[in-house]
């Protein structure tokens, strides 16, 4: 649900949709290297488009906002497109819409790359009080679970099982990938998975506390997930380290392991035995758990603010970030609304 700061009138609104549209009016963003594809608009999302742009310019919004529509059904990660439709439907005075649109335009794009993005981060932060964020991976990418190949997602929070030595709490190499791709796909991952001696069972069922925090994406509809005991079947994966290699204060690790089939991948969670220690308490050690479900749901970057549950301070600054936003809600939301470039 979004909250309205205070309520303006559509005069007012008008003013600052016309002075933004001043400035992007003819702009096409460039598209990110990974997602040129899924960036561009089809010719028939082309003429919707165009269509919708003849009737903003009449000062015909409801009719520009329903052509503008079916562009982004369409071609939902037109920056445009979207962008045009959270315009027409703001002199519409579709608030909702407004805020919709303008946050997908903010989560598919990295800021200091986007004058688009920065417009429409702009007008979310003048209208509400959401403060929404990019959601794309290291690699400029949108990535979630595809809920028709994944209708169920498998989820093993294991007892204690961990990577073999030599890969526990690394970040892995592009050949480590791979290798973990050809153990998936010959079903003898789960062979090769050792127990680690550090691992308490209480530190499993926080695991399982911090999934739990997400299950209002289960109750709108984003995706489901079920438990299973069985690695091989799992979607996701929870496994255990002694430590992490990076050093610092790191407590979690998400690792994305595509397989050669769309939708076949799978993610790996590692969470820190030594560092979800009893002496923390469960409900840091539940954050930092749930921080990382949130990137194996495709929350693929950070959150610049520091109450969040994907903000980028999380093991620094715990302190100030309690359980899941509306932000981090609003981003999810978008994500699921929007073509990945890699569906899981």
């Amino acid at each position: 649900m979004f909250r309205f700061s205070r309520r303006s009138s559509i005069t007012g609104i008008a003013v600052l949709a016309a002075a933004v549209l001043n400035q992007i009016f003819l702009i096409e963003p460039k598209p990110v290297r990974a997602a040129a594809s899924k960036r561009s608009m089809t010719v028939e999302a082309r003429r919707f488009f165009d269509q919708g742009k003849a009737q903003f310019a009449a000062k015909q919004y409801k009719e520009a906002q329903a052509s503008f529509e079916k562009a982004c059904r369409i071609s939902s990660r037109s920056d445009s497109a979207q962008y045009y439709l959270g315009m027409a439907a703001l002199y519409a005075g579709n608030n909702k819409l407004f805020i919709d649109c303008m946050t997908k335009v903010v989560v598919m794009n990295k800021l200091k790359n986007s004058i688009i993005a920065k417009n429409a981060l702009v007008n979310i932060l003048k209208y509400s009080r959401l403060h929404p964020y990019c959601a794309l991976n290291s690699q400029e990418q949108l990535c979630r679970w595809d809920t028709q190949r994944h209708p169920v997602l498998q989820i093993c929070i294991s007892q204690g099982l961990a990577l073999p030595p030599e890969y526990q709490g690394k970040s892995l190499n592009i050949n480590e990938i791979r290798e973990f791709r050809r153990l998936f796909q010959t079903g003898t991952f789960a062979r090769a998975l050792v127990r680690e001696p550090t691992f308490k069972s209480y530190q499993a069922q926080n695991a399982v506390s911090a999934l739990r925090k997400w299950d209002w994406a289960a109750r709108e509809g984003l995706f489901r997930y079920a438990f299973t005991n069985d690695p091989a079947k799992a979607d996701i994966l929870v496994l255990w380290t002694p430590r992490f290699r990076a050093g610092g204060e790191m407590e979690g690790l998400t690792n994305y392991f595509g397989t050669n089939k769309p939708g076949q991948g799978k993610v790996i969670i590692q969470l820190n035995t030594g560092g979800l220690s009893e002496s923390k308490g469960n409900a840091y050690a539940q954050l930092m758990a749930a921080h990382e479900f949130g990137h194996a749901f495709g929350l693929g970057s950070h959150s610049p603010g520091a109450d969040d549950i994907m903000t980028a301070k999380i093991y620094y600054d715990s302190n100030n970030a309690h359980s899941i936003s509306e932000n981090d809600k609003a981003v999810l939301r978008a994500v699921y609304n929007l073509e990945p470039d890699n569906p899981w």
